[in-house]
């Protein structure tokens, strides 16, 4: 069961308080977290990747702008999730801003592990995806 907040964001009621939200372009799936991102939250985020790599795109980006908190099963939730997506040869990549995502990740070295972006503008445009969809939600 899920319910949709204002914005669109979806939240699924029985695990995930924070929510997540996917868009992106026939090349670039936008997974978009929001909320909390700790070890309940971790196994959520895997099944999201694994759901956005199953359409085949060229990149896949998560967007982390909305994330509250970053624990550190979430940390290594992405070092596995990146694994998942270099087997499959696809580009994965990060869309942080905030010091609450940007710290964790500078702190364990895994903003040199992926591509870190200030805007997913910025990321889908880096990573090749075209099209407006990708920026209307």
């Amino acid at each position: 069961m899920t319910t949709t907040d204002a914005a669109g964001g979806i939240h699924p009621k029985s695990t995930w308080p924070g929510g997540w939200r996917e868009r992106g372009t026939d090349s670039v799936s936008v997974v978009r977290l929001l909320g909390e991102f700790d070890q309940e939250d971790s196994a959520n985020m895997a099944e999201r990747v694994s759901q956005a790599l199953a359409k085949r795109p060229h990149a896949v980006v998560l967007d982390l702008t909305e994330v509250d908190f970053v624990g550190s099963a979430a940390l290594s939730a992405l070092v596995d999730a990146r694994r998942g997506v270099d087997e499959a040869g696809i580009t994965m990549a990060l869309v942080a801003t905030r010091r609450v995502t940007l710290l964790p990740l500078e702190l364990t070295g895994l903003a040199r592990v992926f591509p870190v972006f200030r805007t997913v503008r910025e990321a889908i445009a880096e990573l090749g995806g075209h099209g407006s969809n990708a920026l209307s939600a």
